[in-house]
């Protein structure tokens, strides 16, 4: 399988925790004259797991890794009005992997689809935690597995030394 696309639903993030204070994509958005704390939903790429190139065919492929919200956060509230429609893509297209990136896993039961059941195969929660108070949130998600449980979870964690 290959990782090759990003997909980015909407832009823009609100810092929620000291793991925050040195992102990317603030850095980013501050060397082209943006305000990355402005969230706001993709014009053009919204819907580019659904793309088709001029033969027909999906522009992302079957079987390829795709990394969502690489310059937000896949369960920020502040995007709560469009996942629904994002979560309808994935299910369009569950013959993609996608990847969700989130530093919010306490608000991840509240976020899922009301057919989640027992989890879809083609999405992997991908929580990432600079501080040990960060990935203490993990925990929620394990306290809530009954009754929404996560077919797969990566949890990436780089510790820094709690402020």
């Amino acid at each position: 399988m290959i990782t090759r696309d990003i997909w980015n639903p909407w832009h823009g993030c609100t810092k929620v925790s000291e793991g925050c204070d040195h992102c990317y994509m603030y850095f980013l958005d501050r060397m082209r004259g943006q305000d990355g704390s402005r969230i706001r939903r993709s014009k053009t790429g919204f819907d580019l797991p659904l793309k088709k190139d001029r033969h027909g065919d999906y522009k992302i492929h079957s079987g390829e890794k795709i990394r969502v919200c690489m310059n937000s956060d896949f369960f920020l509230k502040e995007a709560d009005p469009w996942r629904q429609q994002t979560w309808d893509i994935m299910r369009r297209r569950s013959d993609v992997i996608f990847f969700l990136l989130t530093k919010r896993p306490e608000r991840v039961p509240e976020c899922l689809p009301p057919d989640w059941r027992q989890g879809w195969e083609n999405i992997t929660l991908y929580v990432t935690a600079g501080y040990v108070h960060t990935l203490e949130k993990t925990s929620k998600i394990k306290e809530n597995r009954h009754s929404k449980p996560l077919k797969y979870a990566i949890l990436y964690a780089k510790f820094f030394e709690n402020p």
